[in-house]
C-alpha cells in the first residue's frame, strides 16, 4: 500500500490536475482489487487532495516568481504606472482645452496674430510645468 501511495504521490502534477471525485473513483477500484481497506481508502483520498493541492500551490508560486523575473527584467510598465500616465494625460487635455477655449472661445483655433508670438508660448509653458509638479489629489 505504501508503495502504491508513493507511485501515487510521484505523480505530482497529475494529483493536482485531478479533482476530488476522479481521486476518490480511483481509490475506491483499490479498494474493489483489495489493495487497499475501506478504512484506508479516507485516509489515501485526504492524502492525495492534499498533495495535490500542495503541488498545485507549489507550481503557482513557481510560475508567478518566472513571471516577475521575466517581466522586471524587460521593465515592462506596472498596470499602476500605466493608470499614473492615463490619468495625467487626462489632465493635461482637460486643462489644454480648458486653456485654448478661455484664449480664443472656440476650440482649436489660435487667436489671431498669435501664430509665432512669444507670449502665446507662455500659457503652454505654464502648463508644462504645473504638470511636473506632483499631483497632491492622490
Amino acid at each position: 500500500m505504501k508503495d502504491l501511495f508513493n507511485r501515487a504521490v510521484s505523480l505530482g502534477l497529475g494529483v493536482a490536475a485531478q479533482s476530488k471525485e476522479q481521486i476518490e473513483k480511483a481509490v475506491e477500484e483499490l479498494v474493489k482489487k483489495g489493495e487497499i481497506t475501506r478504512s484506508e481508502s479516507s485516509d489515501v483520498v485526504n492524502d492525495l487532495v492534499a498533495k495535490g493541492q500542495e503541488a498545485k500551490r507549489n507550481l503557482e508560486v513557481m510560475v508567478n516568481e518566472r513571471v516577475q523575473k521575466l517581466t522586471g527584467a524587460h521593465n515592462y510598465a506596472t498596470k499602476e504606472q500605466v493608470e499614473e500616465l492615463l490619468r495625467r494625460v487626462e489632465l493635461l487635455e482637460q486643462k489644454v482645452f480648458a486653456h485654448t477655449t478661455g484664449l480664443t472661445g472656440t476650440q482649436g483655433q489660435t487667436p489671431s496674430g498669435a501664430a509665432g508670438d512669444k507670449d502665446a508660448a507662455a500659457p503652454v509653458e505654464e502648463l508644462a510645468d504645473e504638470l511636473q509638479k506632483p499631483d497632491d489629489r492622490l
